[in-house]
């Protein structure tokens, strides 16, 4: 892991610089700033998500879930309960019909089970990166110097750097 790290910042640096330069030469001091701004914050939002990627996958390892989601095999094999060992069928319908409405509005998942489940999603490492790209992007329009063309070219190339590094990887 500390490798891959390590060979995706090298190449990250020099994408950087090979960056920079192709902006400087086409497009001048603006076009440079741009890119380069939008480079750098999507290089952070990509690696505040992998970092909370990569903490939830070490924390699996713990005896407790996120979720409470029926296995998924159970559920394809027995798509309505039916060979449910620990209930019992009762004879009258409406006795079944009550039954089934209760353990229905059981397995709504609400507000706090949501919470519960996305709280690996939303990582506090990601929210700072997107705080940052937003601030970048209100200071280079406060300053006028904003070119939306140039900022979104510079912001793509540093996924589609991680992708392709794990992509050739393999």
């Amino acid at each position: 892991m500390i490798t891959m790290i390590r060979n995706i910042s090298i190449l990250a640096f020099f994408v950087l610089i090979i960056l920079a330069g192709s902006a400087w030469f086409t497009g001048g001091q603006i076009a440079l700033i741009n890119a380069t701004a939008g480079y750098i914050s999507a290089m952070l939002v990509v690696a505040a998500s992998a970092f909370g990627y990569y903490r939830l996958v070490d924390g699996a390892d713990e005896v407790t879930t996120n979720h409470n989601l029926p296995d998924i095999t159970e559920q394809i094999d027995d798509k309505y309960g039916l060979w449910d060992e620990e209930n019992e069928v009762p004879d009258d319908p409406k006795e079944l019909l009550k039954e089934e409405k209760l353990r229905l509005k059981r397995s709504k998942r609400g507000l706090k089970a949501i919470i519960k489940t996305s709280k690996p999603a939303i990582s506090i490492y990601r929210l700072i990166a997107y705080v940052i790209l937003i601030v970048t992007v209100y200071k280079l329009i406060s300053a006028d110097i904003f070119d939306a063309v140039v900022f979104l070219l510079g912001s793509t190339v540093a996924p589609l750097l991680v992708a392709g590094y794990l992509y050739f990887r393999r």
